[in-house]
């Protein structure tokens, strides 16, 4: 999962005019708000239940910035393989019941026996539904989205005056 700013041409030249000069200052800006996608989206998935053991939450990065083909890159996004999965949902599938057993007892703190029912029922939902997706990224971008262009569009506007770049 990565980020592209679209849409205001303008905005992307100058922006680009800016980074040529200030190559390090715009990586950090950049980077600022990767971080902040990055703590709205690990909040998206506190608030919709989807951090059992830490390990999703935990798998969340941000990249140093880096020029490729003359434009600087700053990533974000999740290491975990099953990521997509809680993102997208999925469709319906089998999932062995021993590793919905080790989910049931880390998520319910549930005996064997508890655990071994919660997830054969579990097994049987998805074997016939699927999951559902969470969008705990994408609705990170979306909620902050105005407010990352506006203080790109601020730092772009503050460093062009700085430099005299028109």
């Amino acid at each position: 999962m990565s980020i592209k700013l679209i849409g205001d041409k303008k905005l992307i030249k100058n922006l680009q005019l800016v980074a040529g000069k200030y190559e390090r200052e715009t990586g950090q800006a950049l980077r600022r708000q990767a971080f902040r996608i990055e703590n709205k989206s690990k909040k998206n998935l506190r608030d919709s239940g989807h951090n059992n053991t830490g390990r999703l939450i935990n798998s969340a990065y941000v990249t140093h910035f880096i020029k490729i083909f003359n434009k600087l890159v700053v990533e974000t996004g999740y290491f975990a393989e099953y990521a997509p999965a809680i993102h997208e949902g999925t469709p319906p599938h089998y999932v062995p019941v021993d590793k919905l057993k080790v989910w049931a007892r880390e998520k319910f703190s549930a005996s064997d026996d508890d655990a071994e029912d919660i997830a054969y029922a579990v097994q049987n939902k998805i074997e016939w539904v699927g999951t559902r997706g969470s969008k705990f990224f994408e609705n990170a971008i979306d909620d902050l989205s105005d407010s990352i262009i506006r203080e790109i569009r601020d730092y772009v506007k503050a460093q062009m005056e700085r430099g005299g770049l028109k």
